[in-house]
């Protein structure tokens, strides 16, 4: 009824508006008392296009088609699900889905790496404890097939974390920075992976955080991405 209003005082002289005393959508039913002046309004759908000028974009394509190495950058697997990860992101509607995407754009590109040789050996010593268990042979079905999800959860442990990974990865790079701006950026990439974390086992982030979070991954996996691109190809990414 206000928007009606505002439309009465807005175009009241041209014909057929000069009184509206409700809005209504054009392709749905409506109730209202009678004798009152309804108009509807019927929008299509609307659509957006964002583009780029050409002369902004085929240099970069062309410089990228010459170089020797490109055959090298696109053979390069990890490399190139993080590309495409990176370009997903942007097709993401909601933020949170944005996040993850990037964060797996970093996992992707995270090295493999075992823990410390202390941590390493703590886990044979348990290997072999859970091997003098089974070869006891005095176990039942359920202590067995503990036995057995153990032993398999101690083979995953022995790599590091996927968040000392990334911080490897990072800090690795070759940004062509400086040493503060390297560890800047280290401290941003957990940032955003703690938030990542946070919002898988808690199922939401609070606004804030989301938005630091992903502007924090945005960052990171931009520096990473063009730095690893310029490693591929010897030149400018």
């Amino acid at each position: 009824m206000q928007a009606a209003a505002n439309l009465s005082a807005s175009f009241g002289g041209i014909p057929g508006l000069e009184r509206a005393d409700g809005l209504a959508s054009g392709d749905g039913p409506v109730v209202h008392r009678a004798g009152a002046e309804i108009r509807r309004i019927t929008l299509g759908s609307a659509t957006v296009t964002v583009s780029s000028p050409a002369e902004a974009i085929l240099p970069v394509l062309v410089e990228g088609m010459q170089s020797n190495q490109a055959q090298s950058a696109f053979g390069d697997t990890p490399l190139r699900t993080a590309v495409d990860l990176f370009s997903a992101q942007f097709s993401e509607r909601s933020p949170e889905g944005r996040l993850l995407t990037l964060s797996m754009a970093l996992e992707v590109l995270a090295p493999h790496v075992d823990k410390p040789p202390l941590a390493l050996g703590l886990i044979a010593q348990w290997q072999v404890e859970i091997e003098s268990l089974r070869g006891a042979g005095q176990l039942d079905d359920e202590e067995s097939a503990g036995l057995e999800a153990l032993e398999r959860e101690l083979l995953f442990r022995r790599e590091a974390s996927i968040r000392s990974r990334i911080r490897r990865l990072v800090s690795t790079t070759d940004f062509g920075g400086s040493e503060e701006e390297r560890s800047t950026l280290v401290r941003r990439a957990l940032k955003a992976y703690d938030g990542r974390s946070t919002l898988l086992h808690k199922g939401a982030l609070d606004s804030q955080r989301l938005s630091e979070a992903l502007e924090d991954a945005q960052s990171v996996v931009r520096q990473v991405l063009r730095a690893r691109l310029s490693q591929a190809v010897g030149g400018r990414a």
